[in-house]
């Protein structure tokens, strides 16, 4: 009996020798199974348990968070010396934000007094660590990234959800308020992705994509303000088909500007006011186009609403064409002034007024004096209208070129009216073509 009982004991100490022999036993197995028990906060081996605390150590560089699993799925002993092993293990990380599931080299030390402790960690090469959100954008995020909360704004903001191993969240928000001119719809939607920086362990969500959908409903069409506007800043040069060019220097060139169409429309979301405006130019000293009066032109313009409340020209057609109505206050022409123009005015008007010209085949011509030919009348009608004499002539005029060999001629239509400072020119049509006369 003693002797049987002096064997079990030999025996209890010879297996406990065993494994106090070989500490490698006292690290858990490579089972690929999670070992951890979330009531207990223990995978039930030490070894494991250490592993654990050092990777939720913040100051080690670990995640501060729930341990939702842990999973040894290699293992790599120092058979020799017992005391070194490399652990690889799979763990699964919650926080507030997120849930991280990270993979681990874990070099492993045996003391004999302290028993296995964590020497180093390296991330696996051979894995790629996995940061999912748990939630969405916050409307606390999403609000301090639209800047500010204006009441009645609406913000939505979706689940998360993952693309290519990318984890975005789709955010809405949308905000309407009206002053006098129209109503301002600021709307946008916002791609969020979610970022993670696995050096310093930690996550935000980051504007991704950005869609502006922000639009502005008009009131009313253009205002006759900005009609003026477009015109006197934009608009405010042309030239006629009759080559008679127009410039508005400033407001006193400017008259009535009356809509003869105005559509006023929406197409696709966005707003249009297409208008033909008739526009009166108004040349008091004949500076520009040379005769003293009021030039009725038209004008096509075409205007888009902008998302910023404010309409744009898009499109326009400059006048081509005008009605021109005189100033020119009439009177009977009696005396001398009753035969019409006299050969001074001819020439100070073809000499001051008419006085560069380019024919049709792009000849350009300037008069000089010592460059001025015959002036003669091909046609000379002087008569009488509604209390206003006129005097209507075609001219033939010779162009002396510079060595006195040849001459160009061409031919002038002028139109007078007699007014209290005498004959003024009041119409005109430049020469288009010539005749070289070879002396």
């Amino acid at each position: 009996m003693k002797r049987f009982a002096l064997a079990g004991l030999l025996l209890t100490m010879c297996l406990g020798l065993t494994a106090c022999g070989n500490p490698l036993n006292q690290l858990p197995e490579a089972t690929e199974e999670n070992i951890y028990v979330a009531e207990d906060e223990s995978t039930g081996n030490e070894a494991a348990d250490a592993i654990i605390d050092f990777l939720t150590d913040e100051d080690e560089g670990g995640i501060d968070g729930d341990v939702t699993s842990f999973t040894v799925y290699d293992r790599d002993d120092d058979e020799d010396d017992k005391d070194e092993s490399e652990v690889s293990v799979e763990i699964v990380i919650e926080t507030d934000d997120y849930e991280y599931t990270g993979y681990y080299v874990v070099t492993m030390k045996y003391d004999k007094e302290d028993g296995w402790e964590v020497d180093e960690y390296v991330e696996d090469e051979d894995e790629d660590y996995i940061c999912k959100p748990l939630e969405g954008v916050s409307v606390d995020e999403f609000e301090d990234y639209i800047g500010y909360e204006a009441e009645g704004m609406t913000m939505e903001v979706g689940e998360p959800y993952e693309e290519d191993g990318i984890y975005f969240c789709d955010a809405t928000a949308e905000y309407e308020y009206s002053d006098e001119y129209c109503t301002y719809i600021t709307a946008a939607e916002i791609t969020f992705e979610f970022c993670f920086s696995n050096g310093s362990k930690t996550a935000s969500w980051e504007v991704a994509d950005y869609v502006d959908n922000s639009t502005a409903i008009p009131n009313s069409g253009v205002s006759d303000t900005e009609l003026y506007d477009t015109i006197y800043w934009n608009l405010d040069s042309f030239t006629t088909n009759d080559g008679t060019y127009f410039y508005i220097a400033s407001s006193s060139y400017m008259g009535d500007i009356t809509p003869l169409t105005n559509d006023f429309y929406e197409e696709n979301g966005v707003w249009y006011n297409e208008l033909t405006v008739e526009f009166d130019y108004i040349d008091s000293y004949g500076s520009y186009a040379d005769r003293s009066g009021t030039y009725t032109v038209q004008y096509y313009l075409m205007y888009e609403f902008t998302p910023s409340g404010y309409w744009e020209l898009i499109d326009y057609t400059l006048p081509t064409d005008y009605v021109f109505e005189s100033n020119v206050e009439g009177y009977i022409a009696e005396g001398d002034d009753a035969q019409g123009v006299d050969e001074d005015i001819l020439w100070d008007t073809i000499y001051w007024e008419l006085d560069s010209f380019t024919t049709n085949d792009g000849t350009y011509f300037y008069i000089l004096s010592d460059n001025m030919g015959d002036i003669v009348p091909l046609t000379n009608e002087v008569y009488e209208e509604n209390g206003t004499s006129y005097n209507e002539l075609t001219v033939q005029f010779d162009y002396i070129d510079d060595y006195g060999t040849c001459a160009y001629r061409v031919e002038y239509y002028m139109l007078f009216a007699y007014t209290s400072y005498g004959w003024e020119l009041i119409d005109y049509e430049l020469p288009t073509e010539y005749e070289l006369i070879e002396y």
